[in-house]
């Protein structure tokens, strides 16, 4: 007997019991205990069966790195903030296991500001150069917190560039956690090479964590086509990459952080940088 989920697990259970008490009603007495062992054994076996179905198998591995961003030596900071539970079944489907480090620090940035608020493309450049060139095979994705971004975007990121494996993203509380965990994995999503979806691409344009414009209830699965990407980008690595600890960038200036973490996207298209989104 295998027991599913939800409403129908319940409904499962139901009959499931029903059955059982009629065959240990009609069972002779000494083989009422053998019967009750046989049914609770058969009942176990199901739901092994269904747990080993929904353990995901992950090919690859990918760390994230969650950088602080900060100003005037600390006086501001932004963190991203992310479910990472809710994050890692986003990824489920790719294979990709994420690993997910304490933040990290950039303590004292400048941003470049726009009627007050921040300069997406100029902060995705300045970040990109305060981190520098990641080590050889880092398989490291770097996303750094910012304020208010102006225009209508909150976010941007390198896409598919193995060499500036980067995003910043607006960290401010406009964001439920589950909308800043999607956000989170759509910036994310441009690191691996996916675009937008729609965008030279057979995917939906809504529906879909990569879509242009997010919804009022966030998305929670990748297109096939952004699968597709994920599967030829270089950046993830072997099963077993992080036995040891994931390696920073070669700038310095970065201080350990044992702080939460924060995402987000775009909220519609704009005209971008070649190789940002």
């Amino acid at each position: 007997m295998t027991i599913g989920t939800g409403a129908s697990a319940r409904r499962a259970i139901g009959r499931g019991r029903a059955w059982a008490a009629r065959r240990i009603a009609a069972a002779r007495p000494g083989r009422a205990a053998a019967l009750v062992a046989a049914i609770l054994a058969g009942s176990v076996a199901g739901v092994g069966a269904e747990a080993a179905r929904a353990t995901p198998v992950y090919t690859s591995e990918l760390a994230v790195q969650r950088v602080t961003i900060c100003v005037d030596a600390g006086a501001a900071c932004w963190t991203p903030q992310i479910d990472a539970a809710l994050l890692q079944t986003m990824f489920d489907p790719a294979g990709i296991r994420l690993v997910l480090p304490a933040p990290i620090e950039l303590p004292d940035f400048d941003f470049t500001l726009s009627g007050g608020e921040v300069d997406a493309f100029a902060a995705l450049e300045d970040f990109s150069a305060a981190l520098g060139v990641p080590p050889t095979a880092a398989h490291t994705a770097w996303i750094g917190g910012t304020p208010e971004i102006a225009g209508n975007t909150i976010g941007l990121a390198y896409v598919g560039a193995a060499l500036r494996p980067y995003g910043v993203m607006q960290a401010t509380p406009d964001f439920s956690l589950g909308a800043s965990t999607a956000l989170f994995a759509h910036k994310l999503g441009h690191i691996l090479g996916a675009r937008h979806d729609g965008d030279g691409n057979l995917a939906p344009v809504s529906g879909f964590i990569m879509q242009p414009v997010p919804s009022a209830t966030p998305a929670t699965t990748f297109s096939t086509s952004s699968l597709e990407a994920f599967a030829a980008s270089p950046l993830p690595g072997p099963p077993g990459t992080f036995a040891t600890a994931v390696p920073a960038p070669a700038a310095g200036g970065l201080l350990a952080l044992a702080l939460g973490a924060l995402a987000l996207v775009r909220r519609r298209r704009l005209s971008s940088p070649a190789g940002s989104s």
